[in-house]
């Protein structure tokens, strides 16, 4: 739009009389908006291409070797035009080099998963807040992803019934309460993995729930 309007303020201009001062501002509007379509470009062609991995992951049914850093920093990219606009941010730890054989595509759908239901259910609207996923090795050697948020905790009556099929604190928000029953099922039935879940809105620490996912390395 920018550029279509130096366009025509320079037709203008030919046709009144082109004035050098005229001609070198627009020559520099053109530069800056052609710059910056070319970054907005390059945005486009990272999140296209991550969908379009992340599309075939999830389709996937092998199990494949992978690295949990680059699943989560590519799912991070796909859901940035969901997360730019909130005041919970994201912080990601990353303690070891963890390589795993498993399924990428169904790892970085559970991770989606909790992400999204500690935005919908941990906090208040326009309520600032932070997540945070770590990812290390265990003393077994199986990889442990934690995603903690900072939000108002789940208490225990809840923590009872929060992996059931279609349990949800938000059914008039749109919620249909299948998000952390699928999570449980694709972590426990297809990675072959375990899920804990440790909260208490009482918690003195910064993080009042915590959702840890244990998988095998092989």
């Amino acid at each position: 739009t920018n550029a279509e309007s130096v366009m025509s303020r320079l037709n203008e201009g030919i046709k009144t009389g082109l004035t050098k001062s005229l001609l070198e501002n627009s020559v520099s509007s053109l530069d800056d908006n052609l710059g910056l379509a070319r970054v907005n470009l390059d945005k486009a062609a990272v999140l296209v291409k991550s969908f379009k991995k992340m599309a075939i992951d999830r389709n996937n049914e092998e199990f494949i070797e992978c690295n949990i850093e680059t699943i989560i920093k590519e799912l991070l990219i796909t859901l940035n035009s969901r997360l730019k606009t909130s005041k919970v941010k994201i912080k990601t730890l990353f303690n070891d080099n963890c390589t795993l054989k498993s399924r990428p595509g169904i790892i970085s759908q559970v991770i989606e998963n909790l992400i999204m239901n500690a935005l919908n259910h941990a906090f208040e609207e326009n309520q600032s807040g932070e997540i945070e996923i770590k990812v290390e090795e265990s003393d077994k050697g199986d990889i442990n992803i934690s995603v903690s948020d900072s939000g108002c905790g789940i208490n225990q009556q809840q923590q009872s019934v929060i992996f059931e099929p279609f349990h949800t604190s938000a059914r008039g928000k749109g919620n249909i309460g299948l998000g952390l029953y699928m999570v449980s099922q694709w972590v426990t039935k297809i990675l072959k993995g375990q899920l804990v879940l440790e909260s208490d809105p009482q918690w003195e620490d910064k993080f009042k729930t915590r959702f840890t996912i244990t998988l095998p390395k092989n």
